[in-house]
């Protein structure tokens, strides 16, 4: 059972869903810490107004990528892999290379497969810059990430270090969207499995965002499917372990204005 929330700790920012904001701790933070998800000031609530009706506080682009697309990128993650040429995905701003908390590979993708992506990209810019009111700027690398047997990530956000007190230090100032690209697919039964493009395990849980129930947002990977949400504490994530198989994604991490609202 889910630990009982205490009501004034629960902030409605989509339909049926919610920031919880226990052991978070506001002192001393401006509100660019908290950007997009507080915008206007250091105590002020999350403006949900274009998620108010939708049933999550993220985006999903379902099938933004069809199945032939996801390969080009698996075929190129297993060149990599066959040549031993693939490096372990560290963490934080030291670059801190520790498989207890993160157990992944990772490669950077460039040349015509990051040219191929960016052919796919305008979709993806229009719906953060609408539903956010801001311009995307400065283009981020993209990252291809293998998760195999045991890989793993333990809770985390993409911008801040987080501590005990509920505080947080803002290492990466230019991280203000997480866009995750689904490459392989989440199943259940080791009939389904293949060494390809298929796991047991990996789900991605968002522990700060839970529903009318006060259970954590837990996403099952759907492959060609493409994620997108603050790189926020507030959307602080895992990523479960890997039973079996390979749990491929790709991540960048963009950077944006906020545009002026019009009165």
């Amino acid at each position: 059972m889910p630990k009982k929330l205490i009501q004034e700790n629960l902030i409605k920012i989509s339909k049926n869903h919610y920031l919880n904001m226990n052991n978070f701790n506001m002192k001393n933070c401006d509100h660019q810490m908290f950007w997009p998800v507080f915008d206007t000031g250091i105590y002020e609530m999350p403006d949900t107004s274009k998620f108010k009706d939708l049933e999550l506080p993220f985006i999903i682009i379902p099938k933004h990528f069809d199945d032939s697309d996801c390969n080009k990128f698996i075929d190129f993650y297993n060149i990599y892999k066959k040549e031993n040429e693939l490096t372990n995905a560290l963490v934080g701003t030291n670059n801190t290379n520790d498989t207890n908390i993160r157990n992944a590979k990772n490669v950077f993708i460039e040349n015509e497969l990051e040219e191929f992506y960016y052919s796919k990209f305008d979709k993806i810019r229009e719906i953060i810059n609408t539903l956010y009111n801001t311009k995307l700027i400065n283009k981020p690398v993209l990252l291809y990430l293998g998760y195999e047997k045991d890989g793993h990530y333990i809770a985390h956000n993409d911008s801040c270090q987080n501590f005990p007190d509920g505080t947080f230090k803002y290492d990466y100032t230019d991280r203000k969207f997480t866009v995750l690209s689904i490459l392989t697919n989440q199943i259940d039964t080791t009939e389904e499995l293949n060494n390809y493009d298929t796991h047991i395990g990996g789900s991605l849980e968002f522990t700060r965002v839970v529903n009318d129930k006060e259970e954590t947002i837990k996403y099952k990977l759907k492959k060609g499917d493409v994620l997108i949400f603050p790189s926020t504490p507030f959307f602080e994530h895992k990523v479960h372990k890997v039973i079996d198989g390979i749990r491929a994604t790709m991540v960048q991490w963009w950077d944006a204005e906020i545009l002026k609202k019009e009165k």
